[in-house]
């Protein structure tokens, strides 16, 4: 993400939050609708080894302070997902089949689209602690519950507990 100009990132926050891109020309305005799934990635850091067990980070703190403005708060705000992921090598064994995941999530689904899950009263301090703590903006912490509420569907609770919004909150971290 960081090597796009940073005005064609911004562009992106209409149809993230809207799920439509509007034109304006002279006396004419046009909707268009654009839902999508954004998956984006960057390194944490220019030189691409801040956090490497193997590698030295070569990058001054002010390279990597200019390397991660380029991506505006806003704009990062409107991800509901966010996560390090290591190099390869590094990974463990694989994960469970497909067709299990696959059959999860639309019982997940199935359940998100016919009930609101209800954060548990511990859930909700956890959440009003983390808005206080990590100054979480009102998108922020709507994202957090979301988040949360499908963590509990995939798990198959009645409720979102206080570990759905724990988890929920550590896919918030950035790099």
């Amino acid at each position: 993400m960081p090597e796009f100009n940073r005005k064609t990132l911004e562009v992106l926050r209409q149809p993230l939050e809207e799920g439509c891109v509007t034109i304006s020309r002279a006396l004419r305005s046009t909707m268009f609708p654009a839902e999508f799934i954004l998956v984006a990635a960057m390194n944490p850091c220019p030189c691409g080894h801040l956090g490497d067990p193997d590698r030295e980070c070569t990058c001054p703190p002010q390279r990597l302070a200019a390397y991660r403005s380029r991506v505006s708060g806003p704009l990062l705000d409107r991800f509901d997902l966010r996560v390090q992921a290591p190099r390869a090598e590094s990974h463990g064994a694989l994960g469970e089949e497909s067709a299990a995941v696959a059959e999860r999530v639309a019982e997940a689904a199935r359940r998100l689209a016919g009930e609101e899950l209800q954060l548990h009263p511990r859930a909700a301090r956890l959440m009003q602690d983390a808005i206080g703590v990590r100054l979480l903006s009102g998108r922020g912490a709507a994202r957090v519950v979301a988040v949360a509420r499908t963590i509990a569907a995939l798990a198959g609770a009645g409720k979102v507990e206080g570990d759905h919004v724990a988890e929920a909150l550590s896919y918030r971290e950035t790099p």
